[in-house]
């Protein structure tokens, strides 16, 4: 029971898609929810979002609670198919995330074909839509573990960003609960990342550090070397850095309550 919400683009649409947040999105770094929403209504498509707090279940299968992952499963297969139901009317152009694991888990539901729509990365879905965004200065890339962009995050990012972009390598630590649950391997693949960042952000202009996950911003930022950022807050902050967060809550507050 809940609630979906259907929110328009201030011009005609050209598309509509189903955005899922996820918990890394949602709840833990609300902004990486908020900037994917705008920038997907900055391109012009419709946004379907699910009642709200909807988990994945990649966590529940990774700590192998084999029951609460098949409820959750279950939950969220049901979900889709009401919301794909209730809005018959509508094509899906993409079954959008900003989360890897989310990608994941998503794609053990089948919702590309509940939609029939393929499950994309949102800042790639973006990028293929609005070919004129471009990042200012130098960056560092780091990739995920569980990567939504499939190891194209570097040569994607690459040809938008002026000052260029550097990987670094190594997991950021997080490791989705790994942190949580094993808080002495986390700490010594904490180590391992300090040690392949520190001679990267030596450079006093201190580059910016972006990955496209939301648990990596909580391994990365732990580093404390350097800002962090999601890359769709990003390429939000470069579409418009002082008014999108504004700009995208108020259309989140226009948008239509649907309940299912």
């Amino acid at each position: 029971a809940g609630y979906m919400l259907l929110v328009a683009p201030p011009d005609p649409a050209n598309g509509t898609v189903f955005y899922f947040p996820g918990c890394g999105s949602e709840r833990l770094h609300a902004d990486v929810g908020l900037a994917t929403v705008f920038l997907l209504l900055r391109v012009g498509v419709r946004v379907v979002l699910p009642p709200k707090h909807l988990c994945c279940g990649f966590p529940a299968q990774a700590n192998a609670k084999a029951s609460v992952y098949s409820r959750q499963m279950l939950d969220n297969t049901i979900v889709f198919n009401q919301i794909r139901a209730m809005l018959g009317d509508l094509a899906f152009d993409g079954c959008i995330v900003s989360c890897g694991t989310c990608r994941d888990a998503l794609g053990q539901t089948h919702v590309g074909d509940i939609f029939d729509a393929p499950l994309a990365d949102a800042v790639d879905f973006v990028l293929a839509r609005q070919t004129a965004l471009r990042l200012q200065g130098a960056y560092l890339y780091h990739q995920p573990c569980h990567d939504s962009l499939d190891g194209r995050g570097l040569s994607l990012l690459s040809r938008i960003a002026a000052g260029g972009v550097t990987l670094t390598p190594c997991c950021c630590s997080e490791a989705g609960t790994l942190a949580l649950s094993r808080p002495d391997i986390a700490a010594a693949m904490w180590a391992r990342k300090r040690a392949s960042l520190l001679p990267l952000t030596l450079d006093a202009t201190r580059p910016m550090l972006i990955t496209n996950c939301p648990a990596c911003l909580n391994g990365l930022g732990r580093q404390q070397l350097a800002p962090v950022h999601h890359t769709a807050v990003a390429l939000a902050d470069a579409w418009d850095a002082s008014g999108w967060r504004r700009w995208a809550a108020a259309r989140l507050a226009g948008a239509e309550l649907i309940p299912i």
